[in-house]
């Protein structure tokens, strides 16, 4: 399963990210879902 929710670039200085908290992950989290693929970044 995919889950599509938006980013976490949450104080990251990219522009337009600081609404990005990433809830959407945590909500899955909080369900019980687990989470594959998060060490990408843009960093």
């Amino acid at each position: 399963m995919v889950l599509a929710a938006g980013g976490t670039s949450f104080l990251s200085h990219l522009l337009g990210s600081q609404t990005n908290t990433g809830d959407g992950y945590l909500t899955a989290a909080e369900a019980g879902a687990e989470m594959s693929g998060m060490e990408f970044t843009a960093a």
